[in-house]
């Protein structure tokens, strides 16, 4: 008894292996394949998708071990010492532009506020680097 082999096409494709059809359509093509597509061109195509995520996998832990590394080094600087460094030379050249004689009352308030809230932005910064 004689079986049909199942055609794939890209829309079968992205159903079956939750591929976006274009994206199974780009694959195909830089495969050299045109529909309709055997069980195993299917295959080739989505497995595309896995050697991806396999990559950028791999580029996530070397990552996280030249994060562990340089923490291991010493060479990272804690985000709270950072933003105490900041926020002391913020501080000075605040003091710094009272002390000048020619800047307006205005102005001078235009610089505190301008450096508080670059002072605001270091902290939140120096927040989302703690999490």
């Amino acid at each position: 008894m004689k079986t049909d082999q199942i055609r794939w096409n890209q829309t079968m494709i992205a159903l079956e292996f939750g591929l976006d059809r274009k994206t199974a359509r780009k694959r195909a093509r830089a495969l050299g394949f045109s529909p309709p597509y055997s069980t195993d061109q299917a295959l080739a195509i989505v497995r595309t998708d896995l050697q991806g995520e396999k990559l950028r996998l791999v580029r996530e832990q070397a990552d996280r071990v030249a994060l562990e590394n340089a923490a291991a080094r010493r060479e990272l600087l804690p985000a709270k010492e950072i933003v105490a460094v900041v926020q002391r030379g913020l501080a000075a050249i605040a003091a710094r532009a009272q002390e000048l004689p020619e800047l307006s009352a205005t102005c001078k308030a235009s610089i505190r506020a301008a450096l508080a809230h670059t002072l605001e932005q270091v902290r939140s910064l120096a927040g989302a680097a703690d999490r």
